[in-house]
């Protein structure tokens, strides 16, 4: 089975979750969590049968980290991304920028000139680099440092779903962080030496040893109305690439229909009936 990911959070009992953490605050409101909602199920996001994030785990800006996500360190980054957040929307917020067309490098557009301005105020685009219409290196480097921050393939065009992130508002941001703070102090950081931990928000796991990631994966995890499991347990063995039996519900929801769409996509994916 090609998703070793969704196997391994589906059938080794003792991979350790964020659970709910790192998503959104309860108490955001409808319009925004609609935009969120749709940023989450977004395509390229990762389904259980595709790679997640592929493209991004091939560019310069994907998280060379060894920092592990349960850490004191990570509750101290929080925080003071908290204090930034909390001064940009004391400051007004940043723009929206017009979802008029798609844009990438090379183009010109009045959309930029507040593309530009978005990405200065959230910190990804330099001060220095000003205020026009031209889609430039600078703005492309810096839509690739957003899309890699918000977990989309950073591949400097700005499409559908990269609107949406730019125009999710600052105070809305400010919440998810502060709920995200809540939530991580609330969970008991482990005293082992070596420990996994998979990170459902972020589709990621880690291998923590000695307080460095000393492997970090990509993963599948569960849809928002199939949510993984939240599982706490000891690791007593390891199956390397196990059998693994689709459970019903994804046949019907998921792999149904992409064999309907492709005749070939059961021996494609090395799938057995």
């Amino acid at each position: 089975m090609t998703s070793n990911g969704f196997s391994q959070l589906g059938r080794r009992k003792f991979l350790r979750s964020l659970g709910a953490g790192l998503l959104t605050a309860v108490a955001l409101p409808a319009y925004a969590q609609t935009v969120i909602d749709d940023i989450l199920l977004s395509p390229k996001r990762g389904n259980w049968d595709d790679q997640f994030d592929a493209q991004a785990t091939e560019a310069p800006t994907k998280v060379t980290s060894t920092q592990p996500i349960f850490s004191g360190e990570t509750i101290s980054y929080v925080e003071r991304a908290i204090e930034q957040y909390r001064s940009i929307v004391a400051a007004g917020g940043w723009n929206q920028v017009p979802a008029t067309k798609k844009l990438n490098i090379g183009v010109t557009d009045p959309a930029v000139a507040a593309l530009r301005q978005r990405l200065i105020i959230s910190g990804d685009l330099a001060k220095r680099a000003g205020v026009s219409n031209s889609f430039d290196s600078y703005v492309d480097t810096a839509v690739k440092r957003f899309q890699g921050r918000h977990g989309f393939p950073p591949d400097g065009v700005i499409g559908k779903y990269t609107f949406a992130a730019l125009n999710v508002p600052a105070d809305v941001r400010l919440m998810q962080l502060e709920t995200n703070l809540a939530r991580l102090r609330a969970e008991s950081l482990s005293t082992n030496s070596r420990y996994v931990v998979v990170n459902i928000p972020a589709a990621q796991i880690e291998a923590v040893e000695n307080g460095r990631v000393a492997q970090r994966h990509n993963a599948v995890v569960g849809k928002i109305d199939r949510q993984s499991p939240i599982v706490d347990s000891q690791i007593t063995n390891i199956v390397i690439n196990p059998y693994w039996n689709a459970p019903s519900s994804i046949v019907q929801k998921d792999i149904i229909p992409l064999m309907q769409k492709d005749p070939n996509y059961l021996a494609d994916n090395g799938l057995r009936i």
